[in-house]
């Protein structure tokens, strides 16, 4: 049997053989020339029959032949999955996971709202997903199409989701709704290439800690459709964040795991992460304040990983989330990007259509630094075309660039709206049509840069700079 699949830019040719082995024409970069199909492991692709059992036998087949193609074939109905057992790759290698398409269909159907459907964890590395159409069933409300996340000190790297459709991942009842795309603490070089996310409470969300930061990424060419706000906090096409879940206060007597990570009480503004599993010991040891110092706790011992600040719900300093996102269009959402705490992020060339809801925004930030918003085109009915927002920690969003921006929509408020918390910022030849309020409404009295060609109102504290032509109103 044979099966003949156009990626756009090359031709497979899958030919099966009695035993489910596939030869292959063109070798895959990532994997070994061996090609499985799921059905040859028991998938049928009947919507009935759990299939994810099939999918776990192949994936181990092919880490233990050393790599190859995991080839999904089309299907008139779809291959059903399971909360309690998603596609998992874990602390495998060199494995891609072909579909052909909308045809080859991965369905979330027995599940919980933190189910997902195919996760990526441990030390996977050179993992490919593509091609895929990945479903929620309406009345499951999965969590995530795809996750990818570190298991301790072990962190993947050097993954791709190309290609694929992700529909209906709305966790209505959970914490943070679902997702298209979920990477968290300590992936990097990933890449999410020409997807369709519709549908899901987040297209793309990033999680990171300033321990495990999620570095060296490439999200291009996604479409991003009807993001929803299922539950309160969500709502984003694209999302950064810092993870505090990821941080705990020090227990005494309490079993640790390799890649855990604690904060002292009472709190001595650092960080401190396990790099020996054990048990902590009944009285707080003398941790050591010295960054990369190691300090004995009973069987756990801690190394001093970052200065945080000091209060008891530790807000580290911003999280590095160094990558670009370029070329994608993002039609129906509340809000285009949130970017907190975060560093790092380049957001240009995308196209934000229909950004609208009452308290929405194409950019909202809080407490960010060093990124780039540059060249985006902005349209729909919206509260603020850029919201900089303080959220009660100690820093400010600073270093920001907004750079040749078209706002071409409707605002029912500022252009620009900042509270104190933005500063050393800088508007240049951005553009905006609609404003119902200022342009630019900044509270911080300085530092902030606009040079612009419009001359509608601005308030602006003294200390701003402000160009000419434009006029302070």
């Amino acid at each position: 049997m044979t099966h003949d699949h156009t990626d756009g830019t090359s031709s497979r040719l899958f030919c099966e053989d009695q035993q489910g082995h596939i030869s292959v024409t063109r070798r895959s970069s990532q994997g070994a020339g061996l090609v499985l199909n799921v059905r040859s492991y028991g998938a049928t692709g009947n919507g009935v029959t759990e299939d994810t059992a099939a999918f776990q036998a192949a994936i181990a087949a092919l880490n233990a032949a050393g790599g190859g193609i995991l080839f999904i074939p089309p299907t008139q109905n779809f291959y059903k999955l399971s909360s309690g057992s998603p596609v998992l790759f874990s602390g495998v290698h060199n494995i891609i996971m072909q579909g052909v398409g909308r045809e080859s269909s991965l369905k979330l159907v027995v599940a919980t709202d933190t189910g997902e459907a195919i996760r990526v964890e441990s030390d996977s590395s050179d993992i490919v997903i593509e091609d895929l159409a990945i479903e929620c069933d309406p009345a499951v409300k999965g969590m995530n199409g795809i996750g990818a996340a570190r298991i301790g000190l072990k962190q993947p790297t050097r993954l791709a989701f190309n290609r694929n459709y992700i529909h209906g991942f709305k966790a209505e009842t959970g914490p943070s709704g679902g997702k298209g795309i979920a990477v968290e603490t300590g992936v990097t070089d990933w890449e999410a290439n020409n997807n369709w996310l519709d549908r899901n409470d987040f297209g793309i969300r990033i999680f990171a800690t300033v321990a495990y930061p999620v570095t060296r990424w490439l999200a291009r060419g996604n479409r991003v459709t009807n993001t929803t706000a299922s539950v309160p906090g969500t709502g984003y096409a694209f999302y950064f964040s810092d993870s505090s879940a990821d941080y705990k206060s020090w227990e005494p007597g309490h079993a640790y795991s390799l890649g855990d990570l604690v904060i002292p009480s009472p709190v001595n503004s650092y960080l401190y992460q396990c790099v020996k599993a054990g048990k902590s010991g009944e009285s707080i040891a003398n941790f050591s304040a010295n960054l990369g110092a190691s300090t004995s706790d009973n069987f756990v011992i801690w190394k001093t990983l970052a200065r945080v600040d000091g209060s008891s719900a530790p807000d580290p300093t911003r999280v590095d989330f160094s990558g670009t996102a370029t070329e994608n269009v993002i039609d129906i959402a509340p809000v285009g990007l949130f970017l907190g705490w975060a560093a790092g992020v380049d957001f240009s060339f995308n196209v934000l259509g229909k950004i609208g809801g009452a308290d929405s925004a194409a950019f909202y930030i809080r407490e960010s630094q060093n990124c780039l918003i540059s060249f985006n085109v902005v349209t729909g009915t919206m509260k603020n075309y850029v919201k900089i927002q303080e959220s009660g920690g100690t820093y400010k969003s600073d270093n920001l660039s907004f750079l040749g921006n078209q706002f071409m929509g409707i605002t029912t408020g500022d252009g620009v709206s900042g509270d104190a918390s933005a500063v050393n910022e800088a508007f240049l030849f951005n553009r905006m049509t609609g404003v119902a309020g200022k342009n630019y409404s900044l509270a911080h009295p300085g530092s902030n840069v606009i040079v612009d060609d419009d001359t509608a109102g601005f308030s602006l504290p003294r200390g701003n700079v402000l160009s000419t032509p434009n006029v302070l109103r």
